[in-house]
């Protein structure tokens, strides 16, 4: 209960933050979390949606984060309240499941309970626990704990003896298939959890007792690792149908192989450093690569590991328990070493979900230890004070950070002060400033220099200089500077070519242009690469209303793009609105009354919206209510031409009426 109390208290907050960043794509814009079927979850990756037919072009394969998903809106719908309270759930039961490895481990209550309580409240887990994107490090965590938490169970009880009663055969054996079974679970979240047979491997050789030969501990740590291997060599293969390759390069780093020896040395260093002081946090660090051993960073890092490896040796039979709890987050660790495999953003505080385990055992190894130097009755009062202190520290700032989850421009203008230097956050600052915020100059401004950032890197980000100048196409073209959007969309077109989102955007210019059989091939063409690409159906569907007056075909469109993007955002309000014309052109204007009146829910101070919707209440000859809608337009907007043109037409079908 004090476990659960704290990490409760550290993360309640995150209830009231909203979804963010990747979320919106991932879960709002995800037509494959609302659609039917469950099983392409496990034969594609999580951005499958995004390259509908294509070859996977990532390494996350995390099907059980993908289910979650689909299982909470299904329950709960899209509210982001639902979400972040599974990711709530999730950090609860991997606390008090690290507590129970930790005990069956020490078995000693204090030190497990002391270590399960810093590992509850860590400031480093505020971005597992608090981005719904990340759920899959604390899907991956609770599996893996409770995997390796059977294990010891299995291991003790197969260490009592020849069991005699079948019933405790059966028991044994049971246990031994139920970690195996949570292990292939994990690996079903995340990929790290390829390291647990290594965990279990390491704690067998240092800490499991009545095996004195180290050669001894290690034929034992093969042979009981064995079918945790062969859940690997299934899992394999599973990986490889769905993606198409075991892992891809997802950055082409320049790198010697020196250079690149001594980035995962410094990399390391850097893990184990936010452990130890977690300050400056930061949901995006910017990483460069180490490329000369006279870098100070790079001294650093090799003193680091040389004492690291000083104290394995040292403490390697006079305190293996210290030596395990190391061990445990070098190991779990390894994964998120590989630089090219890691994507560009290569240091992220939430990889050391997992690793913080052994940290905290470690931390309250030492802690103990120095205590124990003190006299008998101050150890209790001195060991509780220090616990108390640091965990309401640690509380504290986790409690603080929370809130850079609120919602996005919280969240992209929050990290772009901690990380001036990253195109991305440049990039989600301007699209949110020209998209909510109506600010087009900042917008233009975070835009120029997200290219300028992004062309600096080593390689060039050439997908964020891509992102930016169709960002800084969109803005041109709403100023009907057209000539200066095609260029930008060309430049896009050349940083990133098989950016199907380009050709879509040149749609948009070239309708807003008029050059209609120039924008219906660009499209035609942007919908065979991707199918369900919502910009690329709203186009072909406004062609087909406006210049060919097809208008059934302008409604599969738009009701595809809907499907394509179910978020109740600006963008679905308007393909609402698209449809009501429709309809209302169809003579159907009670249909069109529906999408309307959606689209004024989502949108309710677009003056347009409000005024379609009051025009089809006239149409339909609910008089009152088309009177209501326009005067409240014309409430906020006067001057809006429209409605005042909608409203002298409609006193005018009054006046017949009457």
């Amino acid at each position: 209960m004090f476990l659960a109390v704290l990490a409760v208290s550290a993360y309640v907050n995150t209830l009231q933050n909203d979804f963010v960043w990747d979320d919106t794509q991932q879960v709002l814009r995800n037509p494959d979390i609302g659609g039917a079927g469950w099983s392409h979850f496990f034969t594609s990756d999580v951005w499958a949606f995004t390259h509908p037919g294509e070859r996977s072009r990532n390494n996350y394969y995390r099907p059980l984060q993908m289910l979650t998903y689909r299982l909470t809106a299904q329950l709960f719908g899209f509210n982001a309240r639902a979400f972040h309270g599974v990711n709530l759930i999730l950090h609860l039961l991997a606390t008090i499941l690290a507590y129970a490895v930790l005990y069956q481990i020490t078995r000693r209550l204090a030190l497990a309970l002391a270590a399960a309580a810093l590992f509850a409240v860590h400031p480093i887990h505020t971005e597992a626990v608090d981005w719904i994107s990340a759920s899959t490090e604390l899907g991956c965590g609770v599996f893996f704990l409770l995997a390796f938490y059977l294990f010891l169970l299995a291991s003790r009880a197969s260490a009592g003896g020849p069991a005699e009663q079948r019933g405790e055969r059966f028991r044994t054996g049971a246990l031994w298939v139920s970690s195996c079974g949570c292990f292939a679970l994990a690996l079903l979240w995340k990929e790290m959890a390829l390291t647990l047979p290594l965990a279990i491997a390491s704690y067998l050789i240092l800490c499991a007792a009545g095996t004195p030969s180290a050669f001894a501990r290690l034929r034992k740590a093969l042979f009981i690792t064995l079918p945790y291997w062969t859940v690997v060599a299934a899992y394999l293969p599973l990986r490889y149908h769905a993606l198409g390759f075991l892992y891809v390069s997802q950055r082409k780093w320049v790198l010697s192989p020196s250079d690149y020896v001594l980035t995962i040395i410094h990399l390391t260093a850097k893990y184990w450093c936010k452990l130890l002081l977690p300050v400056h946090l930061n949901a995006y660090h910017m990483f460069d690569p180490v490329r000369s051993l006279a870098e100070p960073r790079a001294l650093g890092a090799i003193l680091f590991l040389v004492l690291a490896a000083a104290g394995v040796g040292y403490g390697w039979r006079r305190a293996p328990l210290a030596v395990f709890a190391a061990s445990w987050a070098f190991l779990t660790l390894v994964p998120v070493l590989n630089l090219r495999a890691v994507g560009r953003n290569v240091f992220a505080e939430r990889y050391l979900y997992i690793p913080s385990v052994g940290f905290c055992l470690l931390i309250v190894w030492l802690a103990s230890k120095g205590i124990a130097m003190l006299p008998v009755g101050h150890r209790a009062w001195a060991g509780g004070c220090a616990l108390t202190l640091l965990a309401f520290l640690y509380l504290a700032q986790t409690v603080r950070r929370t809130t850079d989850w609120r919602d996005d421009f919280t969240f992209f203008s929050r990290t772009l002060e901690a990380s001036p230097n990253s195109p991305d956050m440049e990039n989600g600052v301007a699209q949110l400033l020209r998209s909510e915020r109506a600010d087009v100059r900042g917008a233009e401004h975070h835009y120029l220099r997200a290219v300028a950032l992004a062309q600096d890197r080593d390689p060039p980000e050439w997908d964020q200089i891509d992102s930016a100048y169709v960002g800084l196409a969109l803005i041109y073209s709403e100023r009907g500077q057209f000539d200066q959007a095609l260029d930008a969309l060309d430049k896009a077109q050349a940083a990133d070519p098989n950016d199907n989102g380009v050709q879509s955007a040149r749609g948009g210019v070239l309708l807003q242009v008029g050059r209609w059989r120039e924008a219906e091939k660009v499209l035609h063409n942007a919908l065979q690469a991707n199918a369900n690409d919502e910009n690329t159906l709203n186009g072909l569907g406004i062609i087909a209303w406006q210049d060919e007056h097809q208008y059934e075909q302008a409604v599969d469109y738009f009701q595809r793009a809907l499907r394509a993007h179910p978020a109740s955002d600006s963008f679905n309000a308007s393909l609402h609105n698209n449809l009501g014309a429709v309809y209302c052109e169809m003579g159907r204007c009670s249909e069109g009354i529906a999408h309307f009146q959606r689209a004024v829910e989502l949108t309710p101070d677009d003056p347009e919206y409000r005024t379609n919707l009051g025009s089809a209440f006239g149409l339909t000859g609910h008089l009152a209510e088309a009177r209501a809608e326009l005067e409240k337009v014309l409430t906020v907007a006067p001057n809006y031409a429209p409605a005042r043109a909608s409203l002298s037409n409609l006193e005018e079908q009054e006046r017949r009426t009457h």
